[in-house]
């Protein structure tokens, strides 16, 4: 459940980058590095899933911090910074796929629920140590199959599944993010999760009467 406490917890920290940009703009450079090494993890992390190339990930997050040094005079810092740069992100993602024509993969063996709001029931778990010889073959062939459907889907349905899975982003943020309706951000979610069950079970990995 979203509580107080981390309610108090996003205030401290918005207040806290806010004052950082505010010294960004002007002229300290060090606090400019502070928010980007804040981010650089998360941000990364996000653009490298959703295009499927560590390599091009990282020029493309030094373009979301150009964009963000360029136009931080701008930004209104009365708003959390972090749905502001995810969604540079993401449109700067946008426009590389566009270009490119690339096709994404996401790994779901890393997704765990979020604590932000009521926690979203797991969709399965991989687990990644101590695994035999067959069992790392049964998870590389549950990986794929999760990749294909993943890859049916439209780029905006994989945006919500990554971003809320693994940058742990509230619906309400995503849609800040990708400028759709909060009910519109959960209904491409749920949707993305029953494409994602329908393969399992297509496959025979679970039950049909699980869900």
């Amino acid at each position: 459940m979203y509580t107080q406490q981390h309610a108090t917890h996003h205030q401290n920290t918005h207040v806290q980058e806010a004052l950082l940009a505010r010294q960004a703009m002007n002229g300290d450079q060090n606090a400019f590095e502070i928010l980007v090494q804040h981010y650089t993890p998360l941000l990364f992390r996000f653009i490298s899933r959703f295009i499927n190339n560590p390599d091009l990930a990282g020029d493309i997050l030094q373009d979301v911090f150009i964009r963000f040094y360029t136009t931080l005079p701008t930004i209104n810092l009365d708003k959390p910074l972090k749905p502001w740069l995810f969604k540079v992100a993401h449109n700067c993602c946008i426009d590389e796929l566009r270009t490119k024509r690339a096709r994404t993969t996401f790994t779901f063996s890393q997704c765990t629920p979020l604590d932000d709001e009521e926690s979203e029931e797991s969709i399965f778990s991989i687990p990644d140590t101590g695994l035999s010889a067959d069992q790392v073959v049964e998870q590389k062939q549950l990986q794929e199959i999760l990749q294909n459907a993943i890859n049916t889907l439209s780029l905006k349905s994989r945006a919500v599944v990554i971003l809320r899975y693994t940058s742990n982003l509230r619906f309400a943020e995503i849609g800040h993010i990708l400028n759709i309706p909060e009910p519109t951000v959960k209904t491409y979610f749920n949707r993305a999760k029953a494409r994602l069950r329908e393969e399992l079970m297509k496959e025979g990995i679970i039950n049909s009467h699980a869900y």
